[in-house]
């Protein structure tokens, strides 16, 4: 491959990130209301982030902690028997991130009643 052309797919590959690093929740929220956005898009906006980075926290630690345990249980070759906590991953991968948009989304539509968002700083080139 050329020289020229890695120079090129680097500047690229930093102008994505520069693109990405700019993009703030703040200026979501303020183009948002711009467009017109109701506050309860914007409750359930936060909700569903909420939901989603508490499950894939979830499907993350879940593996993630009972490896050790299972290898334990394993290499023991005694009486330790392994069982699965169903109840608990339950715990883990349905409640907790139902109740992170719960308090996200009423939390998020609280402060927008308390504090409506307004845009009064935006700037037009």
């Amino acid at each position: 491959m050329p020289l020229n052309l890695q120079h090129k797919r680097l500047g690229d590959v930093r102008e994505r990130v520069l693109r990405a690093k700019a993009v703030t929740p703040q200026l979501v929220i303020d183009v948002l209301t711009v467009a017109g956005v109701a506050p309860g898009s914007l409750a359930r906006s936060a909700g569903g982030k909420a939901w989603l980075l508490a499950a894939i926290g979830a499907a993350m630690a879940v593996p993630i902690g009972l490896l050790p345990v299972a290898v334990f249980a394993v290499a023991d070759r005694g009486d330790m028997v392994f069982r699965v906590p169903w109840r608990t991953i339950g715990l883990l991968a349905v409640v907790l991130p139902a109740l992170a948009a719960a308090v996200a989304l009423g939390g998020s539509a609280l402060a927008q009643r308390l504090r409506p968002v307004r845009v009064s700083t935006a700037v037009f080139e």
